[in-house]
């Protein structure tokens, strides 16, 4: 299985922050990456973008990908 079809798998999350002026957007399973824009929509956009760019490193390089959490992801970084 590739990168792409693997990113829907995991959970992700945007939120507003009042101190960053901007959405963050978190998933759950690849703890430490966030990114962040000027809608929610483009920051979930960029992060699984960039998680996929992971998984496919990941893939590559043979690392045991994380397992997707059974709880649904509530709340960003």
């Amino acid at each position: 299985m590739n990168a792409v079809h693997l990113i829907d798998r995991y959970h992700y999350s945007a939120g507003w922050g009042e101190d960053t002026g901007c959405y963050t957007a978190a998933c759950a399973e690849f703890q430490g990456i966030t990114v962040q824009s000027d809608t929610a929509e483009r920051a979930l956009a960029l992060l699984k973008s960039a998680v996929q760019d992971i998984i496919a490193g990941m893939l590559e390089s043979g690392e045991k990908l994380p397992e997707p959490f059974d709880e649904p992801f509530e709340g960003c970084p």
